[in-house]
C-alpha cells in the first residue's frame, strides 16, 4: 500500500502561548549587551510561539540582523530559564511592534517544555 498525499509536509511541533503577551522574556544582546536601538542592557518582550529550536519573539525596537541573543523566559518575576538564540529574521507588524524569529543554541529540553505547559504558559 502507498501513500500518495503529497500535501502533507512534516514540521516540528510548534506551541503558542496560553494568552497573549503570557510568555514573558527579557532580552539582551550577547555580545555588546545593549538591546537594539534602545540602548539598554536588558528589554521586556513576549514570545507567541515557541519549538523545541526556535521562538517567535515580539520586541518593541528592532534588533540587528544575526545577533546573538540571551532570552531570559519569566513567570511574572520568576526568572525559569536563560536560553542562547540567534535572530532570524524579524518584521514590523500591524501593531508597530517588531515580530522576530530566533533559533535556539541548542533545542529546549522536555523538562523545560513540560514546566511551561503545567504552568499554562504554553498550550499544547
Amino acid at each position: 500500500m502507498s501513500d500518495t498525499n503529497l500535501d502533507f509536509v512534516a514540521r516540528r511541533p510548534r506551541h503558542t502561548a496560553g494568552e497573549d503577551d503570557k510568555l514573558q522574556v527579557r532580552v539582551r544582546e550577547l555580545f555588546t549587551g545593549n538591546f537594539g536601538s534602545l540602548g539598554s542592557a536588558m528589554a521586556s518582550g513576549y514570545i507567541s510561539d515557541v519549538s523545541r529550536d526556535g521562538a517567535q519573539l515580539f520586541v518593541s525596537s528592532p534588533l540587528p540582523k544575526d545577533a546573538s541573543l540571551i532570552i531570559q523566559l519569566l513567570d511574572g518575576d520568576e526568572l525559569l530559564a536563560e536560553l542562547s538564540s540567534v535572530l532570524q529574521w524579524a518584521c514590523r507588524d500591524s501593531t508597530n511592534q517588531w515580530r522576530c524569529g530566533i533559533a535556539f543554541d541548542k533545542p529546549l529540553s522536555h523538562e523545560l517544555l513540560g514546566e511551561l505547559f503545567l504552568r499554562k504558559l504554553l498550550t499544547p
